[in-house]
């Protein structure tokens, strides 16, 4: 009873003294040392505490053994196993024993009268570098010969394999993906088309994945297209918030306008394009391969008619949405050195993935890997097997990449939700602008990497091992997909499914404790589960939110997504150098090139959106706790726009 009067007495003492009762709530109890800035404190944040240290000791220890992990792979292991070709012998090109200076895989001439009229793509040698004319030649496999010993006591005996070259004249190639010699179109037309569409499986059988690794090993020569995508991304991004602040709900009704028309005007075009027709004046961006045409025909169709449902059934989600996100920029806008975090957040999200799958491919190198000389076109199929241990390394590194990168998305999380609780609870000036910090991210930035660390690792590391076990059963179902164990890829989906549904509940607990803890500066348990209180008491008016910021997000991704899918494919087919076979910079697979720039893009809208969704949760947090501690009246602190809006 005496603690309850002292409380009531305090918030009464500090209404009628003009002093913020959250303030006082929050610094009740607590003998810490008081660094708070002002507006921390005319915000009614706690003072700062290391929280969880445990597990941010676990986490700088666990990075250390990731650092090791990261070296010990790059001195063991050679990424050359996982794309160059092997030579008739098996000899790996570069690598072998005997063509350590030989890095390029060769199809010598099978044929050659006046030109090359076949290649022996069953028999491939490595060569020092890639031919450029008939001047020179190469020793090229002619047969082979096996002579098998005489048996000892135990019957065991030895065989010995002589393979037989000849000297064969060269024909014009071109380097492709840094290891493959492959026909000059220019020069021999025909030959090199009947190769490419062997190799990619429209003339026969072939090794998909191995393509497709040779393909991403090609996209480091367009390295500078691939970054103006990004840039572009970038730039549709700023315009997205702009136009958004002006006219959200118009904004969003146009976005799903133009997203809806060019869904269902691509797919009837990837659908004519697959029964052989064209559109007269229209570039063309087919992939030439009517399968494929016909599917993307049919998605983009379906994404159409979703896009058209969408605005005729859920237009009152989306006007509610539009408003809601509409005060979102308002405290973008208000605090400018917001508008940079998605732009510093997609930088360090692009370089972490970079560096991490650049050191997976290192750490899987490792295995034992062979040449697999089966198929119409020999020297690029490779059989691989790796050692229990090597299995674990491989899981132990992508446990500890995804939770390096679910830091980095946690950490914007925390920076976005302490600076938008800095700008809800800072009071009107006279001209009706609050009164907010210059640069709050800097702050924020630093107090997330220090006194938080821990409680940031924590969240992260939940996400991380369920997303690692779902990789993991993801494997297992498509290894069981075609001929395997029934039973096992049923198992192993459902496990798949289990957990997808888990992360999603994660993401969202995470998000909201993280809001919390900027706040009141609590250990992760604790923030969670205040979290969870705030979530019962405004699940109706959160569902309505976060179903309609999630309408604004989708018209957002969907356009910068797919803008940047169009302008890369549109690129790689009709500008030089992009479609020279001449050039370094050609581009082989438009389709897969313009599936790498439309990820990209994702990620860069992602970073975007992901502001959207954070700040709009925290000022929700922030409604709550306002009307928490002024009994049920949010303070004159609330931006009105927001009240007006919650409150209808």
């Amino acid at each position: 009873d005496v603690a309850r009067w002292l409380k009531d007495s305090l918030s009464s003492a500090a209404m009628y003294a003009q002093v913020d009762p959250r303030s006082v709530a929050l610094k009740e109890d607590s003998d810490e040392d008081d660094d708070r800035t002002d507006h921390e404190i005319q915000a009614g944040m706690a003072p700062r505490r290391c929280t969880d240290p445990i597990c941010a000791v676990l986490f700088i220890a666990a990075l250390v053994g990731f650092v090791f992990l990261y070296i010990d792979a790059l001195n063991t292991g050679d990424i050359r196993r996982l794309y160059h070709g092997y030579d008739v012998t098996g000899a790996l090109c570069g690598v072998g024993a005997g063509v350590e200076n030989k890095p390029f895989l060769f199809y010598c001439a099978e044929q050659y009268n006046v030109e090359p009229v076949a290649l022996n793509t069953k028999a491939p040698i490595c060569v020092a570098s890639c031919p450029t004319g008939s001047s020179t030649s190469n020793q090229c496999y002619l047969s082979h010969t096996t002579t098998r010993g005489e048996p000892d006591a135990s019957g065991s005996y030895t065989e010995t394999t002589r393979y037989n070259f000849q000297t064969v004249k060269d024909y014009e190639t071109k380097k492709f993906a840094g290891a493959y010699c492959i026909p000059d179109p220019n020069k021999w037309s025909a030959l090199a088309q009947s190769f490419t569409d062997t190799i990619t499986g429209t003339a026969g059988s072939s090794d998909k994945a191995n393509y497709y690794l040779m393909e991403l090993r090609s996209l480091g020569e367009d390295w500078h297209l691939l970054l103006a995508i990004a840039l572009l991304a970038t730039l549709l991004g700023y315009a997205y918030i702009f136009i958004v602040k002006v006219s959200a709900r118009c904004l969003t009704y146009t976005a799903l306008a133009l997203c809806t028309i060019a869904a269902l005007a691509g797919g009837i075009y990837f659908i004519m394009a697959s029964q052989g027709r064209g559109l007269d004046s229209i570039p063309n961006v087919a992939t030439h391969n009517s399968t494929i045409d016909l599917v993307i025909g049919i998605v983009l169709l379906l994404v159409g008619v979703l896009f058209v449902l969408l605005v005729c059934f859920a237009h009152e989600a989306i006007d509610t949405a539009a408003a809601c996100v509409k005060a979102a920029c308002a405290a973008l806008f208000d605090e400018p050195s917001l508008l940079l975090w998605p732009a510093i957040q997609l930088v360090l999200k692009l370089v972490a993935i970079a560096v991490l799958a650049y050191g997976f491919l290192w750490v899987a190198s490792c295995g034992d890997f062979a040449a697999n000389q089966t198929g119409t076109v020999r020297g690029l199929r490779r059989n691989f097997s790796w050692t229990y241990e090597q299995y674990g390394y491989m899981v132990l590194y992508l446990l500890g990449a995804i939770w390096i990168l679910e830091v980095i998305t946690a950490l914007g999380q925390f920076v976005i939700s302490y600076s938008v609780a800095v700008w809800y609870f800072a009071p009107y000036d006279e001209g009706g602008s609050k009164d907010i910090p210059v640069c709050p991210i800097f702050r924020a930035l630093c107090l997330g990497s220090t006194f938080h660390l821990g409680s940031i690792a924590l969240g992260a590391f939940l996400v991380s091992l369920v997303r690692t076990l779902k990789i993991i059963f993801g494997y297992i179902a498509e290894r069981n997909k075609d001929d395997g164990n029934t039973v096992v890829r049923l198992i192993a989906g459902c496990c798949f499914f289990c957990l997808q549904c888990f992360e999603n509940c994660i993401r969202f607990l995470n998000q909201n404790a993280y809001i919390d803890i900027a706040i009141t500066s609590n250990s992760f348990c604790t923030a969670a589960r205040e979290a969870v209180r705030i979530i019962q008491e405004q699940i109706a008016t959160m569902a309505v939110l976060n179903g309609g910021v999630w309408i604004v997000s989708l018209a957002g991704y969907a356009s910068i997504t797919g803008m940047g899918f169009y302008a890369a494919l549109l690129a790689a087919q009709n500008i030089p150098p992009f479609n020279d076979f001449n050039s370094e910079q050609y581009i082989n697979d438009p389709a897969f090139f313009a599936v790498v720039a439309g990820a990209i893009s994702f990620v860069v809208a992602l970073a975007f959106m992901n502001i959207f969704d954070q700040a709009a949760d925290t000022l929700l947090y922030c409604y709550a706790i306002d009307k928490h501690v002024n009994r049920g009246t949010p303070s004159p602190y609330a931006p009105k726009s927001l009240v007006k809006l919650l409150q209808s």
